[in-house]
Order: structure tokens, then sequence, then C-alpha cells
């Protein structure tokens, strides 16, 4: 009899559980719809602390997170980002990843939900994850073509209705095209610019169109958006020809530093290894150099007109004299990367003359020889 009175009671206890979950469930329903998203959350929480696998209840938390605003980016997903992320990324990202668990009424739902938000990243996620792909096939690769996300239809669901779909697409680019070639051939180039963004506008994942348009801007000396055009074209095809023209485009404008960084893919090429031979050789030397022609007691003298073409100097500044080291080179473009140096003494105007500066040694680290050159540091500050 105590048996049947202590289950009873437990039966009982789980029936009231289970009200009060359904409740606070039917509660954050109501305050979603009404947009009362901190009651709506505060009732959800309830809910799942009490039943944590509470799938429709973890559907609502999720479109709740998302309607304040709270998002995650899927291409940073992997081990490292559940482990050590605590923020609201994560939180919604381990709902999200709960729900691609939960059976095809949940995810058709949650389906419907992020084709409303237009969200195709997620969406793509959880088509994948469906058994049943058929009821939303129509409406998913629907908005793939609505994104002109060809490559994708073709490679990965190629459907044959869609297929052709791109290829009609495709076509009408390749016109633009070649009647964009053929304005260029009659010197139309304002005629041809205008068809070669047509054809990038059709259909934007051929790069070939990126690569003419860019060609066109870069000759007409238009470097900005033909780098631009380079890269959209490299975004979709990494080619060697798209880096030679980046290339090129940096030497002739001197910008040294982006042409040495895109060099090192392609510096086999002959064409490429004699222009970053020639940029080594006039890369601008931004040190001072002093060389010593005497030294009497503690003080040197220096030939002041190489110094005062580079540096504004007045009696009583103070320098450290540096003499270089070592030389660190690229080992695979001879680049010329950084000089390392060591201090040699502390310096200071003493006397400046018709054609010579009097340095007296303050501090002397190494013997300062003469007829030596050294590097003359940056003018020590003096702060009040």
């Amino acid at each position: 009899m105590k048996k049947k009175i202590g289950l009873l009671i437990y039966i009982l206890i789980i029936f009231n559980i289970n009200a009060n979950v359904y409740e606070n469930y039917q509660n954050a329903k109501k305050q979603f719809e009404n947009k009362s998203y901190e009651q709506a959350k505060f009732s959800l929480e309830q809910v799942l602390n009490e039943v944590s696998d509470y799938d429709e209840a973890k559907l609502l938390y999720f479109k709740l997170k998302y309607e304040v605003g709270e998002r995650f980016d899927i291409r940073l997903i992997n081990d490292e980002f559940f482990r050590y992320k605590k923020d609201s990324a994560a939180t919604i990202a381990r709902l999200f990843y709960d729900l691609l668990k939960a059976k095809d009424p949940i995810k058709k739902d949650l389906f419907s939900y992020l084709l409303a938000q237009n969200e195709l990243n997620l969406l793509e996620v959880v088509y994948d994850s469906m058994e049943d792909k058929t009821p939303f096939r129509d409406n998913f690769l629907g908005i793939l073509f609505q994104k002109k996300q060809y490559k994708k239809i073709i490679n990965k669901y190629p459907v044959y209705s869609f297929v052709r779909k791109v290829e009609e697409e495709k076509t009408k680019a390749d016109n633009f095209y070649y009647s964009a070639l053929k304005k260029l051939k009659e010197n139309s180039t304002e005629e041809a610019l205008k068809l070669l963004k047509e054809a990038i506008i059709t259909y934007p994942e051929n790069s070939i169109y990126y690569i003419k348009i860019a060609q066109v801007y870069a000759d007409n000396k238009n470097y900005e958006l033909a780098e631009f055009n380079f890269y959209e074209a490299l975004s979709y095809e990494d080619r060697e020809d798209i880096k030679v023209n980046l290339f090129n485009i940096y030497y002739a404008q001197n910008q040294y530093d982006k042409a040495y960084t895109i060099g090192k893919d392609i510096n086999h090429l002959p064409e490429v290894r004699e222009k970053l031979k020639s940029m080594y050789y006039n890369q601008v030397d931004n040190n001072v150099y002093l060389k010593v022609i005497a030294k009497v007691n503690n003080e040197i003298l220096a030939d002041k007109r190489p110094i005062l073409t580079r540096r504004n100097i007045s009696v009583g500044d103070t320098f450290t004299l540096i003499q270089a080291q070592t030389i660190i080179y690229d080992p695979k473009t001879g680049e010329k990367l950084a000089t390392r140096t060591i201090p040699v003494a502390r310096v200071r105007v003493s006397r400046i003359e018709e054609k010579l500066i009097t340095f007296t040694i303050v501090e002397e680290y190494m013997v300062v020889l003469a007829d030596r050159e050294y590097i003359l540091g940056m003018k020590e500050e003096i702060w009040i």
C-alpha cells in the first residue's frame, strides 16, 4: 500500500512539473510573439532548466536570440570554438547544432525561419541535415539562384531545372562579355566597361570578367579599380596570371611592399624576377650615414653636407652612433628585410662650421674609428 501511495505521489509530482514546464513554454511563446523578449528569455530558461532536451523550447530560444541580434559565423566553428568560447555567439551556436539533431518537423520550422531571415549559410546546413529534402528543395535552390551562387548549384546541388537556369544566365553574361571585347577593338572604352559590368552583375562567379575589366582599368591607369577587380578574380580562381597583373600594377606605382608580397608566389617567372631585382636596387635607404673624417681626443669630425640634407641639426643635439652588423634577406626573393645594428657611442653636436660638424663623445660603448662610416640614430628628445 505504501509503495502505491509513493508511486502515486511521484506521478503527481512529475505531472505537476510537466504542467509547469508546458505553461512556461506557452507563456514564452506569447511573450515572444508580443516581442517581450526579456520576459520570454526568462520563461524559456526556466523551461530548459527543467527539461534540457525540450526541442520546441530550444527552437524558440534560438529565434529569440536571433531576434535580439545575437549571431555567430558558421565558418569559424570548430572544436576550439566550443571549448573556449563562452559568449553569446557560442550559446546560439550550441543551440543551432543541438537543433540539427532534432527531428525533421523541428528542422522544418527552423528552415522556414532562416529562409524568412535570408540567412543562407545556416539555411544550407539545415537543408543538408534533413533526411527528406524534397519538400524544401525548390525553396532552397531558389534562394541560391537568387543570391547568384551558381557554382554551388552546378557542383553541389545539380538539379536539372536550376542548372538550366544557371546556364541561361551564363549565356547572357558571355554575350555581354563578347560585345565588350568588340567595343574595346573599336576603342569604345566606356561602352566596353558598361558591358563588362553587366556581365559581372549577370554572372558574378566568372573570374574572366573581372580580369578583363581590371585590365581595362589598369591600361587607363585607374589602378585602384584594377586592383579591386583583380582581387575579385582571385577570390574565384587562384591563377598565376592574376597575380602577375597585380604585381605589375604595384610595380608601376612603386608600391614595393605590396609588390614584394604578391611577388613571392610568382618569383620563378623571369619577368617578375627581373623587376624584383630592379626594385631592390631602387629601394630607398632611410638611414643617415656619418663618415668620421678625423678623431681628436673625445671629438669626431664629419662632413655636414650629407647629414643636413636628411636631418635638421643644432648645437646641443644628442644622437647615438650605430654600426650595421647583420643584414637579413628573404631567402625566397632576396629582398633585404632588416639590418641588425649595435650602438657604438652617444655623441653631442658641439660645433657646426661651413662644411664640418664636430661631435663630442658623451659615452663610448665601442671604439669610434676614423675613416669609418656609421649610422646616425634619431635625435634624443628631452622630456620636461
